[in-house]
């Protein structure tokens, strides 16, 4: 288990856990939550709030962004010590391709 704290508008950048399910609880804030499966299926993105919760599936690329002006706690729940973290920088290409894609649809 690990404490996160984002500090106003931060975020934290995509990466993925390659042999562990994430279970990510908001403890103060509100957050913008968002991951691709490992297979490259369909972009899945959500809000999540104070005392909701987040499942990120093994091997998904994800990330949390804090939506306020404010510092935001979260807990990360991950099964054992060796759920490591792997960042993945490349991946933002794709995550705001997804983001833009989802903003050009809800203009038109």
């Amino acid at each position: 288990m690990t404490i996160g704290y984002l500090g106003p508008c931060g975020i934290n950048l995509p990466h993925t856990h390659p042999r562990a399910t994430e279970i990510n609880f908001s403890v103060d804030g509100d957050f913008i939550v968002g991951f691709y499966q490992e297979n490259g299926a369909e972009f899945i993105m959500n809000e999540v709030h104070k005392n909701q919760v987040a499942v990120f599936p093994k091997g998904a690329i994800h990330f949390e962004q804090n939506l306020n002006c404010v510092p935001a706690t979260f807990v990360a729940a991950l099964p054992n010590v060796e759920s490591v973290v792997v960042y993945k920088c490349f991946v933002l290409i794709l995550f705001f391709k997804e983001i833009i894609n989802r903003k050009k649809t809800a203009i038109t």
